[in-house]
This record gives structure tokens, C-alpha cells and sequence, in this order.
């Protein structure tokens, strides 16, 4: 998490707790607790826009980081919806696969790297059950 998710997150649960303390104060005059509930609901959604934005943002760095380190040009990033990867069954709701393909020099490569949609390091669910497996790369070189 980098530092503008970190501060968006942060005012997200401090507009989201002000607003609605703010809503339950003025509750007796309807207009302005309304006005107050609308604005709150206003800034939080937009919030979350910039959120998921910044997390999409680093995904799409964090390939091309990858991939520029290994002195490769991208042709192109392609996100595998079925399980026919090299992940097959370690994939779980909360990862994405991609299938990149690159070139270093004259040679044509195609790399796998699996992510994890979600901003916890929790891997586990209440009930027990794995809900993502980490990231991880296959390059084929």
C-alpha cells in the first residue's frame, strides 16, 4: 500500500464516522441531517474511486516493473479469467492471473504472474478456508 492509499483510507473512515456523528446530531432538522447524509455518502464514493484506481495503477507498475527489470518490452498483458494456467488450482476468488507477453532482444517470451486483488495479508478466512494464494511469478525463458 503506498502512501495516497494509505491517507485515502484514512479520511474514507474519518468522513465516513464524522458524517454520519454529524447526521445523528442534526437528526432533528431533516434538511440539514440529510444534506450532511448526501455529502458524507458524496466524498466517501469518491474516495473509494480514488482507492481502487491507485490499486489497479500499481498492479499494472508492478508487471511492468517486473518485466523492465528483466530487460524485456511488453507486447502485451492479458488477465486469464479460466483456470487453464500455470496456477491452475491455486488460484482462489481474490487473485487475478495474467498472461504477459514479452520480448528481450529478438526472442519472444511469455511470462504468468498471478496477484492478489485485496489489500490484507490475511490468507486465511474466518471460517478457515484460503482465500488467496500469494503473488507469484512463472516466467518461461
Amino acid at each position: 500500500m503506498n502512501q495516497i492509499q494509505a491517507i485515502c483510507i484514512f479520511l474514507f473512515c474519518f468522513s465516513l464516522l464524522f458524517g454520519l456523528g454529524l447526521t445523528v446530531n442534526f437528526r432533528s432538522n431533516k434538511k440539514i441531517s440529510n444534506r450532511i447524509f448526501v455529502s458524507t455518502i458524496a466524498v466517501c464514493f469518491l474516495l473509494s474511486a480514488i482507492i481502487f484506481i491507485s490499486f489497479k495503477q500499481m498492479k499494472k507498475h508492478g508487471i511492468q516493473d517486473m518485466i523492465h527489470s528483466r530487460n524485456g518490452v511488453i507486447i502485451s498483458v492479458n488477465k486469464i479469467k479460466d483456470k487453464q494456467t500455470p496456477f491452475s488450482s491455486e488460484v482462489e476468488k481474490d487473485n487475478s492471473v495474467y498472461e504477459i507477453q514479452y520480448r528481450i532482444g529478438n526472442k519472444y517470451y511469455t511470462a504468468w504472474h498471478r496477484s492478489v486483488d485485496v489489500g490484507t495479508n490475511m490468507e486465511e478466512s474466518m471460517d478457515g478456508k484460503v482465500r488467496f494464494y500469494k503473488e507469484k511469478w512463472i516466467f518461461n525463458e
